[in-house]
């Protein structure tokens, strides 16, 4: 369940670059579709495309440009993205739409990795394949919080051999293209736990590039105290627009200076190139 807030909030309105997409949620069973869309809407590049491209008959690009141009709802999006009501994947969500950017556009937002096999029967290493994808995933760990650009520098399988298993697939290295443009992050993790340092102010230099976070999704958990989340919990976004920062929870957008990222379950953000 949407929580109410005690801040004032702003009335649904059409969008534009200056603020965020603000969008209906009647049941409570879209939200993470809502955060999702919002984190695409503060992507040059795909607003660009869809405001002045050629989207033939991609009905499921032509009803986000609607939304981007102030449709309210994005309920008739569910059914053509083939998602289920209720608690869903905001990554599976950003996937899904980003597969069916033209190349130019997807290279802009895609991270090149290596995917190298290894044996596990011996640890033997395969020959490595290179594999265009759209998003880098870390893997929180279990014992210790890190910095965020250990975590995105650092991300390897443990390397052991069990000598009876069958072949597995170890992601080692990412790399940004040089055509690279923004970096979207999913966060992988059983619980929340905090990043250490995550800046949402500053300059992070990783990959060979100077990045700047412009977006994130939060996962508010249904064990809260304070509010009545509903079984699922609930997906919010936080956005930069200008200089300010917005926390959006469906259809209510409240104004802040900054976004205080710390102790906070992210589940996606977006960084830009600068």
């Amino acid at each position: 369940m949407t929580p109410k807030s005690d801040v004032k909030v702003k009335k649904l309105r059409k969008p534009s670059t200056s603020g965020p997409i603000l969008l209906e949620n009647r049941d409570n069973t879209i939200c993470y579709l809502n955060s999702a869309l919002n984190l695409l809407y503060t992507i040059k590049d795909i607003r660009h495309y869809l405001a002045t491209g050629d989207l033939k008959n991609d009905f499921i690009l032509k009803e986000v440009k609607s939304i981007f141009n102030g449709k309210r709802s994005a309920r008739k999006l569910v059914n053509l993205l083939n998602m289920r009501h209720g608690a869903q994947s905001c990554h599976e969500v950003v996937k899904k739409i980003v597969r069916l950017l033209p190349p130019d556009i997807q290279c802009s937002l895609s991270l090149q990795h290596q995917k190298m096999t290894r044996c596990e029967k011996c640890g033997e290493k395969l020959l490595p394949r290179k594999k265009m994808v759209q998003s880098v995933e870390i893997l929180l760990p279990e014992d210790k919080p890190y910095t965020l650009k250990k975590l995105l520098m650092n991300q390897s399988t443990p390397r052991s051999c069990t000598k009876y298993r069958e072949v597995q697939e170890v992601f080692d290295v990412y790399r940004v293209t040089v055509d690279s443009k923004t970096m979207i992050v999913n966060v992988l993790q059983s619980d929340p736990m905090e990043i250490k340092n995550l800046d949402t102010d500053g300059v992070m230099e990783v990959f060979g590039g100077k990045w700047v976070l412009r977006a994130a999704i939060i996962y508010l958990p249904d064990t809260n105290r304070k509010y009545d989340y509903g079984e699922n919990g609930h997906s919010i976004s936080w956005t930069k627009h200008g200089q300010k920062w917005y926390r959006v929870s469906d259809d209510k957008s409240e104004e802040f200076e900054k976004f205080d990222a710390s102790r906070l379950d992210v589940e996606m953000m977006i960084f830009e190139r600068v």
